[in-house]
């Protein structure tokens, strides 16, 4: 599967799509196309036909799609340069060292999705780790 970005067009990006982001970039196709007919479709007026492009380009939330989900966050104590590269280290190899575990065994995980976009999280859990 070859993914090309605005960004870096001549870059084939795909390095980190494995078989469950394939999946997942699938169904979101799928899901946005649904979405963007049923927008297109909507004979209500003006503010009806307003919500409905709204929520097609505002999308489902992280964690709305997902039943169960885990949630790592490194913490650093003293917020120093050297701890916060560690962190990003450590975001980085779990993440994939997780995916390429669970995919292992597929009979009863249909797909994972690994994110580090601390804007999904639950507010509650930014409050009470940071």
């Amino acid at each position: 599967m070859v993914v090309l970005t605005l960004g870096y067009p001549e870059q084939n990006c795909s390095y980190n799509v494995n078989y469950s982001t394939r999946k997942i970039i699938l169904k979101e196709f799928e899901n946005g196309i649904n979405s963007l007919i049923n927008a297109k479709n909507t004979t209500g007026g003006y503010e009806e036909l307003k919500h409905a492009w709204k929520m097609w380009l505002n999308g489902p939330r992280f964690i709305e799609k997902y039943k169960h989900f885990l949630f790592i966050l490194c913490i650093d104590k003293f917020h120093t340069k050297e701890s916060e590269n560690y962190c990003r280290f450590f975001e980085s190899r779990i993440r994939l060292e997780l995916i390429f575990t669970i995919e292992e065994d597929q009979k009863q995980i249909n797909y994972t999705h690994a994110t580090s976009q601390e804007n999904c999280l639950p507010k509650i859990f930014l409050e009470k780790y940071r």
